[in-house]
């Protein structure tokens, strides 16, 4: 009795070419260069018939086995496709480069660019930010957990917040106004004497923005006002 299942990897090459995943070995004719095909043969029992071991977890894990003995065969599951073996005998190129590679066609890679990026609300007073009214607090949470924050805010700026903040906020804003005015006397940023200055300056909005004294605005790769505020 056969166990029917769909089986999702295919076989996809950097050019954009693929081909679903079969038995049978692509093969070059060293002496003519032509392509042809043979059929899989078990070594060890003969069988022409085979079956995918998916007891790995990963896709890279997975080979074919004789479905007969259960040897497993010498030919890798990516076989030779044809526009590796056009490449085979070419100097300088790097036939690995060229190899098709195992993918799953239903695993939504074309649709879930970022597929990898979770985002973890463990804490009840994280999940309160999904209500309606924090929208904007939703947005901020995930930029800075996913990477879409903006550029930090330039010295001035940053000195600026943190005055208003007060606090352990003022002895850092003291510290980037007094490299500042020095650097003005110094002949201002286009000086080279006060380059060592600013740099210093940078420093210190960094040191408040890893305090989290101040924060950089989310830079979301789309915009959330209007109606993909509703799909969000």
């Amino acid at each position: 009795m056969c166990d029917w299942r769909q089986f999702e990897p295919i076989l996809v090459h950097p050019s954009g070419s693929w081909r679903p995943v079969g038995t049978d070995t692509t093969d070059r004719d060293p002496a003519t260069g032509d392509i042809y095909r043979r059929r899989a043969i078990c070594e060890s029992c003969g069988s022409t018939d085979f079956e995918v071991d998916t007891k790995k977890v990963t896709l890279g894990g997975w080979f074919l086995k004789c479905a007969r003995c259960g040897v497993k065969r010498n030919v890798a599951l990516t076989d030779h496709d044809e526009e590796y073996l056009r490449l085979q005998g070419y100097p300088g190129v790097a036939l690995e480069d060229a190899r098709m590679e195992k993918i799953s066609y239903g695993a939504s890679v074309a649709f879930s660019p970022h597929a990898e990026t979770f985002v973890d609300l463990p804490e009840g007073d994280a999940l309160r930010v999904l209500e309606s009214h924090r929208l904007a607090e939703l947005c901020a949470f995930v930029a800075r957990r996913c990477g879409y924050i903006a550029a930090p805010p330039a010295p001035e700026e940053a000195a600026a917040e943190l005055e208003r903040r007060g606090g352990d906020a003022n002895s850092i804003a003291a510290r980037i106004r007094d490299l500042l005015g020095i650097a003005v006397t110094l002949g201002g940023p286009v000086a080279p004497a006060a380059a060592d200055l600013l740099r210093l300056a940078r420093n210190a909005v960094q040191e408040a923005l890893d305090r989290g004294l101040i924060e950089t605005a989310a830079a979301l790769p789309y915009d959330l006002g209007g109606s993909g505020a509703d799909a969000f």
